[in-house]
C-alpha cells in the first residue's frame, strides 16, 4: 500500500469521490449511500441538508442546491421564489427535521415518501408534498 491507506479507505475515498462528481439523482444516490452502509457495516446519514453553489464571480447565487426527495416543501416554494425574484433565500433547521424524517421513513421502510411521484422539477415535486397524502407500508405480524 503505497499511499498507506487501508483497502477499506481506498474504497471509502472511491465512493465518497463519486458521490460528489455525479450529479444527485436518486438511483446513484441510493446506491451510494448502500455502498457506504456495506463498508462499514452500520447506517450513516449523509445528505440531507442544502447547499449554495458559487457562480463564476464568487458571489453566491440567490437559490440552493439539494436532493430534492429530501426537501421540506418551505424549502421548495423558498427555491422557487428565489428563482422567479433572484431574492437571497433563509435557511431554517425545520428543514433539516423534514429532511431528518424523510431519512427514518427510508430506513425503517425501505423506500423514501412519496416513491415514484419525486421529480426533477420544484414545482412538480411542491405539488407533490403538498397535495399526496402520506401513506405507510401495511406489514403484518409474523404468527411465530
Amino acid at each position: 500500500m503505497e499511499d498507506g491507506l487501508t483497502v477499506r479507505e481506498r474504497e471509502l475515498r472511491r465512493v465518497l469521490r463519486r458521490r460528489h462528481t455525479t450529479p444527485c439523482n436518486p438511483p446513484t444516490d441510493t446506491t451510494q449511500r448502500v455502498e457506504l452502509c456495506r463498508l462499514f457495516y452500520r447506517a450513516i446519514l449523509s445528505d440531507f441538508g442544502a447547499c449554495r453553489a458559487p457562480r463564476r464571480n464568487h458571489a453566491w447565487t440567490p437559490q440552493t442546491t439539494n436532493t430534492l426527495e429530501y426537501c421540506a416543501p418551505e424549502l421548495l416554494y423558498t427555491n422557487l421564489h428565489a428563482l422567479e425574484t433572484n431574492v437571497d433565500t433563509q435557511l431554517e433547521f425545520t428543514s433539516d427535521v423534514w429532511a431528518l424524517g424523510v431519512t427514518l421513513f427510508a430506513m425503517a421502510f425501505g423506500h423514501l415518501p412519496w416513491q415514484g411521484l419525486c421529480t426533477a422539477n420544484v414545482t412538480t415535486m411542491l405539488h407533490v408534498l403538498t397535495s399526496t397524502p402520506l401513506t405507510f407500508p401495511v406489514y403484518h405480524a409474523s404468527s411465530r
